[in-house]
């Protein structure tokens, strides 16, 4: 309630984020996993879920190198009914 309706979080850093079978639906997803990238902390986890009936495999690839380049690094797959998931982790400089 205290972001601004474009920001994500303006808070202390947090641990770890859900993103489930929701980012598909954010206009600009670069910008969203930016901002997760930058709220999250250093050793925080970031789990991307999206509906396998509605995201191909390859807008979920196409989310995922996304959220690289927004700083983030992809350390799992994890096996979630119905989904399509990704397991993420800040790359710090």
């Amino acid at each position: 309630y205290r972001s601004r309706p474009d920001e994500i979080y303006s808070g202390e850093p947090v641990d770890f984020i859900l993103a489930f079978w929701m980012a598909h639906e954010v206009p600009d997803q670069q910008r969203f996993f930016a901002q997760l990238q930058g709220v999250l902390k250093s050793d925080g986890r970031f789990l991307l879920v999206e509906p396998k009936m509605h995201v191909s495999r390859a807008q979920f690839e196409t989310a995922i190198t996304m959220a690289q380049k927004a700083g983030f690094r992809l350390t799992d797959r994890p096996d979630i009914p119905l989904s399509l998931a990704a397991l993420l982790v800040p790359v710090m400089p």
